[in-house]
């Protein structure tokens, strides 16, 4: 995995979700904040802050992104895990 990274990043096409792979959060943020998109921003902020462990950071990303984009199902995955687990705590 470790290799595929190396040679994705030599080409300039490393992106926030292989960095997330590899456990490099703060790659994967500093990658997903420069997407222009602001669906496509807000998805990869929802799923970073998801899997860092941050519940109501992925929850607020989820909400912003469905407001502009309320189709996009993966933005809905996020808002409701992240709601659910706000529930539990």
């Amino acid at each position: 995995m470790e290799l595929l990274l190396v040679v994705l990043a030599a080409f300039g096409q490393r992106d926030w979700s292989a960095a997330l792979a590899a456990g490099d959060y703060r790659g994967a943020w500093s990658e997903a904040t420069a997407l222009a998109d602001p669906a496509r921003r807000a998805r990869a902020e929802a799923e970073i802050r998801y899997q860092a462990g941050d519940p109501a950071g992925a929850l607020a990303a989820a909400e912003a992104g469905l407001a502009q984009s309320p189709g996009e199902l993966e933005l809905l995955f996020y808002a409701a895990g992240a709601a659910l687990w706000l529930q539990e705590a």
